[in-house]
């Protein structure tokens, strides 16, 4: 099983790193995880992350896009088209395409492929 999430569904990750830490996993019946993150150490548009100190008062909880990753069910990274292994920026419309692409992966590890 993926340590990422032991059952295929949702997992919140807020909490369970660090309380400025914002994301979520989603898991499929086929093993295979995506990894949304959007906090301020992620690849994103967090937009109060110029001088202003970062608090659990004062964190962007909306951002208009995040960084994803894939993981395989062996919990192996798979790198997307570029040949890195996270996207940063992804929009809403282009994690939908990810999700899809993940969905219906088999047990193969190839790049993902999407731009």
């Amino acid at each position: 099983m993926n340590k990422f999430s032991p059952i295929p569904g949702f997992r919140l990750i807020t909490v369970s790193h660090t309380p400025l830490h914002r994301g979520f996993h989603v898991t499929f019946d086929n093993g295979y995880t995506v990894s949304v993150q959007f906090g301020p150490n992620s690849v994103c548009s967090v937009k109060n992350e110029d001088d202003e100190i970062i608090t659990p008062l004062n964190i962007d909880e909306k951002v208009p896009n995040a960084e994803v990753a894939v993981i395989s069910e062996d919990q192996e990274l798979i790198p997307f088209r570029s040949g890195d292994e996270t996207k940063g920026f992804v929009s809403p419309e282009e994690l939908v395409g990810i999700l899809t692409w993940v969905m219906r992966r088999g047990k193969e590890n190839e790049a993902v492929n999407t731009p």
